[in-house]
């Protein structure tokens, strides 16, 4: 079938597209043209149990615990673009 990507943003870090550029599947051209989005972190919510409704954290709340996560699924890149990209070499 049809090789092609989503409209939707894959979400993934610099280091792994970097990884893929080291492994020669991509290059640095191919990752900024494909780039659409870059943000230094995220931050990240886990509950240890489900107590709605809630304001403030969940640590705050005591229900869990938040953590930022730097630099991970920091970039949002168009799969689209880059699976073009690769399918012409």
């Amino acid at each position: 079938g049809k090789i092609q990507g989503r409209e939707q943003e894959w979400n993934i870090s610099m280091d792994e597209m970097l990884e893929l550029v080291e492994l020669g599947v991509l290059t640095q051209q191919d990752i900024d043209e494909a780039v659409t989005t870059e943000f230094p972190g995220c931050r990240s919510g886990f509950k240890n149990k489900e107590v709605t409704p809630t304001t403030g954290s969940y640590f705050e709340n005591g229900i869990g615990y938040e953590t930022e996560t730097a630099d991970v699924l920091n970039l949002g890149v168009a799969p689209a673009v880059l699976i073009e990209n690769v399918k012409q070499r």
